[in-house]
């Protein structure tokens, strides 16, 4: 075998990186099905400085945060905001009216958002998962453990786009990702 990996000094960084993303998708695992807000912080930050992608956050504690949240990423030039899923849904129209207004394209973790005014969404489809735990109901209601079940997480993922709001921000949305959505 020949080879040279990370030989190159320029090559140290993005290992790094990598070996950080590395760890934090372990973490995220270990703390599945809802990883903690620094784990899921980390992450990004470690897969952005992989991907070369300069990531900055903005904590949004109510709903008045919103607003100066999403200006204060337009001012640090941020490109897209990624909403992720948790408590924001109580925040939908909050969310999607200022990142509109901010001309800021938003992916969210939820079809909902995009029905609501949002850009885009890739993630699991929330009545599947309502469908999915009522089987598990029902199992504990005829004498299962619960303890006994086996864990699942959902087995396919939606991407959703909302054309109409990609044209009022401007965004071209390629002809690649526009067929792999599973709604346009």
């Amino acid at each position: 075998l020949y080879g040279h990996n990370f030989i190159n000094p320029k090559d140290a960084p993005f290992a790094w990186a990598l070996l950080w993303s590395v760890y934090y998708i372990c973490r995220a695992i270990r703390e599945l099905p809802k990883p903690r807000f620094g784990t899921a912080l980390g992450l990004g930050v470690a897969l952005g400085l992989a991907m070369g992608t300069r990531v900055v956050g903005a904590a949004v504690a109510g709903e008045p945060d919103i607003a100066n949240a999403i200006a204060t990423l337009r001012r640090q030039k941020a490109d897209a905001i990624v909403v992720t899923s948790g408590s924001n849904f109580v925040r939908r129209a909050a969310i999607i009216e200022h990142s509109v207004r901010n001309r800021m394209p938003t992916i969210f973790a939820s079809p909902y958002f995009v029905s609501g005014g949002g850009l885009m969404s890739y993630g699991a489809d929330l009545t599947e998962n309502f469908r999915r735990a009522a089987t598990y109901v029902d199992k504990i209601f005829k004498g299962a453990k619960p303890g006994d079940l086996p864990f699942e997480l959902p087995s396919r993922y939606y991407l959703t786009i909302n054309a109409r709001t990609a044209k009022t921000l401007g965004v071209k949305i390629p002809d690649a990702l526009r067929v792999r959505a599973d709604k346009v």
